[in-house]
């Protein structure tokens, strides 16, 4: 009986799935603290810029720095007067409203 060597030209699958995974994560986290903070809930009356929602937050301003992340995920707009929530976070993020599906994360 002989023992089979593997065959060593076959080709190496591409990490595409694994890449896709990872390229995910940031935004979710965004999101994550975005819910945490209750970042969308505070901004429900309309734009504010940092340092009056870090206010009403009870955070630094630093903390909030990472708000450009979730305009990059297409959950906040930067606008001249602030951030904003984006039509579907003021419908789905927002606590107490009929929509909200932050506490399912």
């Amino acid at each position: 009986m002989s023992a089979t060597t593997p065959n060593t030209q076959a080709s190496t699958p591409a990490p595409d799935t694994i890449q896709r995974l990872q390229a995910n994560v940031p935004p979710a986290f965004a999101m994550l603290a975005g819910m945490q903070l209750e970042v969308f809930t505070h901004l429900a009356g309309g734009p504010r810029d940092v340092a009056d929602l870090a206010k009403s937050l009870g955070v630094s301003d630093e903390r909030l720095s990472r708000l450009y992340a979730l305009v990059v995920c297409g959950l906040l707009e930067r606008r001249k007067d602030g951030f904003a929530n984006t039509p579907e976070a003021a419908t789905f993020l927002v606590k107490g409203l009929p929509g909200y599906l932050g506490s399912i994360h």
